[in-house]
């Protein structure tokens, strides 16, 4: 077994049990309308903001909070919004 795979999958191992906290399945299940089984929400903005969650817990070593709470903070809202706009950008210019 190569020596890299060890370490990563050491590292990946590590940050199991903070994803087992942020399941995207809950979060959805909490946004359910219980009367017609529906999301209330926008489910491509529900994914975006845990995949922004989850990159954030293993590349920083922090978490945003935009999973947890119905209201993230404002500072972190604008790091999503300039996320945003980067990767509509670098769609534009990468695929156009």
């Amino acid at each position: 077994m190569n020596i890299c795979f060890k370490v990563h999958a050491k590292i990946a191992y590590f940050y199991v049990k903070t994803f087992y906290l942020l399941t995207l399945f809950h979060r959805l299940s909490s946004k359910l309308d219980n009367n017609t089984g529906r999301l209330t929400t926008d489910c491509t903005e529900e994914i975006k903001m845990w995949s922004f969650e989850s990159v954030a817990v293993v590349a920083l070593n922090t978490r945003l909070s935009l999973v947890a709470r119905d209201k993230p903070d404002s500072n972190v809202l604008k790091i999503v919004d300039g996320m945003n706009v980067f990767f509509d950008k670098a769609y534009t210019y990468d695929v156009s």
